[in-house]
């Protein structure tokens, strides 16, 4: 079994394949703020979003605001009808609110199961109409394999969507 790539091997990786910036994880937090400065000055990468936990998201919005994100993605959280859907959108505002004083705007990642239906709308659709200061990261995979059909609901929500994800 090899040993986990650390958050600085992978950035140097990317580095190395051409890419210019990264979409971090939480993980990445480990690695002390000036020393993550340096690695992405010396790798001449930007970091512009983040996939993170519901429940660490707050914590880390200083972090990812010095090194200059704009995003902060929920990746997905547990939600299985209309009420707990209204429940995760009261989190998202509330940590959309904290995330602008950092210049940073809070999305939701889906996966298939947040197109199951419930009182007549996805739960993803009751969950953007009841959060304003969430926006969308839509991964069309995801979404088509829940029956959604993305440019419909791209161009629903069009005014939500902070980045998308294609498969």
């Amino acid at each position: 079994v090899s040993e986990p790539i650390s958050p600085i091997e992978k950035l140097k990786t990317i580095a190395k394949l051409g890419f210019a910036g990264a979409e971090f994880t939480a993980d990445f937090t480990e690695v002390p703020v000036e020393e993550m400065k340096k690695v992405l000055a010396e790798n001449n990468l930007k970091v512009d979003s983040a996939h993170v936990g519901l429940d660490q998201i707050e914590g880390v919005l200083p972090y990812f605001a010095e090194l200059g994100a704009k995003l902060v993605i929920c990746p997905a959280t547990n939600f299985c009808n209309k009420a707990e859907a209204l429940e995760v959108a009261e989190d998202l505002n509330r940590l959309g609110n904290i995330a602008k004083q950092y210049g940073i705007k809070i999305g939701y990642h889906n996966h298939s199961q947040e197109f199951f239906m419930d009182e007549g709308k996805t739960l993803l659709e009751h969950l953007l109409d009841n959060s304003t200061k969430c926006y969308s990261q839509l991964d069309c995979g995801w979404a088509q394999n829940g029956g959604c059909y993305p440019p419909s609901f791209i161009r629903r929500y069009k005014n939500r969507f902070v980045a998308i994800h294609v498969k």
